[in-house]
């Protein structure tokens, strides 16, 4: 079986040569390789050289090629099988009270009217109807200003 791995290998490793206009390897060479890379399934092995040859434009080394051939699946962890909805309607409950708390207007809008009323003298007629008319505020003189 392995006679078998050779062969393919050194026909896939002459195809790979002649894909990047490189020089075929001698044997020693590919023996470095094979040595390399027969821990991994001839399959594997021929899809990292597949990927390689589509995604890059210079001949890869043996380090390329054992990265490509590792498994993916430890890079990803499986989430866990059960939820827990108890804590999933907590958690969303937390959310939206922390969004519903963010988006409430922290301020009085209307406070300048409030403060302007509060001291009319310190401002101007216009800046007192004005103030009056925010806070729906009618009175004589509200009244006069706006008929004159």
């Amino acid at each position: 079986m392995i006679d078998a791995d050779k062969k393919e290998f050194m026909l896939m490793m002459k195809i790979v040569c002649s894909s990047f206009n490189h020089r075929e390897f001698d044997k020693e060479t590919l023996r470095y390789w094979f040595s390399k890379l027969d821990r991994y399934d001839f399959k594997i092995v021929s899809n990292a050289f597949d990927q390689w040859i589509d995604n890059s434009r210079s001949f890869p080394t043996v380090k390329d090629i054992v990265e490509l051939c590792k498994p993916k699946a430890e890079m990803y962890a499986k989430l866990p099988h059960k939820i827990n909805l108890a804590e999933s309607k907590k958690h969303s409950d937390e959310v939206k009270q922390a969004v519903s708390d963010m988006t409430k207007p922290k301020r009085d809008m209307k406070a300048w009217a409030k403060k302007i009323i509060a001291n009319p003298k310190a401002y101007p007629d216009i800046s007192l109807r004005i103030a009056k008319e925010a806070l729906e505020i009618k009175d004589e003189l509200a009244t006069n200003s706006i008929t004159a």
